[in-house]
């Protein structure tokens, strides 16, 4: 429906959308690595998310003939590195026998491991017909994902102090 004519307005705010979540989403890696590899395709990733971006949404549509704005190359392609970085993250905590379960990092890497590595898949069908009829799956994954942030942020009230 988002693809829709009357809409394009709509996908534009999700796309810019997609861009601060992704930035957000490398930073928040980034910062909470240990390792200097980590930080490092981190780094890359915050570098070359808006050309990226400025190079699907503007450039690619422009060449081919037409302004219009394509979501799923740039928001299912962040999600599957960022999925995988965060997921090493977790990995990582648990290697080290260090899962702190009321730690805010715990949570926060978890909601944005489980919400990229959930929907990337989805959001690869952006602009179709078929995720007008799977689009539900996304609101689930978001309500979980939401479930997830809640609780990072319970216990840093908790805590009385970040983490």
């Amino acid at each position: 429906m988002i693809s829709h004519s009357e809409y394009k307005h709509l996908l534009l705010v999700f796309n810019i959308y997609s861009l601060i979540e992704c930035l957000f989403f490398f930073w928040i890696a980034q910062k909470l690595s240990n390792k200097p590899i980590l930080k490092f395709i981190n780094r890359i990733g915050l570098a070359l998310a808006v050309p990226f971006w400025v190079s699907v949404n503007f450039l690619y549509p422009f060449i081919v003939g037409g302004i219009t704005y394509r979501s799923a190359p740039f928001v299912t392609t962040y999600e599957v590195i960022v999925s995988f970085l965060t997921g090493y993250l977790l990995l990582e905590m648990i290697e080290d026998g260090k899962p702190n379960f009321n730690s805010v990092n715990f949570w926060l890497i978890l909601a944005i491991f489980f919400y990229c590595f959930s929907t990337f898949f989805l959001m690869s069908f952006l602009e179709t017909i078929i995720s007008q009829k799977i689009w539900f799956m996304n609101t689930i994954i978001n309500n979980i994902t939401y479930v997830l942030y809640s609780i990072g942020l319970w216990k840093l009230y908790k805590a009385g102090n970040p983490a």
